[in-house]
């Protein structure tokens, strides 16, 4: 049986977990999360790197309406593998914790996600950011033959 603590903790780094899943933050946090249960196992890693993207990308193409609802499903589900990781090995308290503090210091801190949708067509020149700064210098044109002016 888990001790309230560690239960409390797997808690915690579901709920970052999952959390995590549709944010700029997902990439490093799944390779993170992989690493811990796969404690040098390729295999096994891929298979948890896998399983995570595949609740990520349901979770991205859900409604609003339900995305609540999956989110608590996904959290319940990965506490479990959790618990179930900390009741093989205790000695991964430490790192569970540590990486529960590096997912909550990562996460966006109003909890937003952005989506941002761009297309350019034709000649078109596009520009984007998000959560940052573009700064573009365009070139003056190149003078024309003949005359020297552009």
């Amino acid at each position: 049986m888990l001790s309230e603590s560690l239960a409390a903790l797997a808690g915690a780094a579901a709920t970052g977990l999952v959390g995590a899943m549709v944010t700029d933050v997902w990439q490093l946090t799944k390779q993170e999360v992989a690493d811990l249960f796969g404690r040098g196992e390729n295999a096994g890693r891929e298979g948890i790197a896998a399983a995570l993207d595949v609740d990520a990308q349901v979770l991205a193409r859900a409604d609003d309406g339900e995305a609540d609802e999956i989110r608590a499903e996904l959290e319940d589900v990965w506490r479990r593998r959790l618990e179930h990781l900390l009741e093989k090995h205790p000695e991964m308290e430490p790192e569970l914790g540590e990486l529960v503090e590096q997912i909550k210091e990562r996460a966006p801190a109003d909890g937003s996600t952005w989506v941002q949708h761009n297309v350019a067509r034709d000649h078109a020149t596009q520009f984007a950011v998000q959560g940052g700064n573009v700064v573009y210098h365009q070139a003056p044109e190149p003078p024309k033959a003949g005359n020297g002016r552009p």
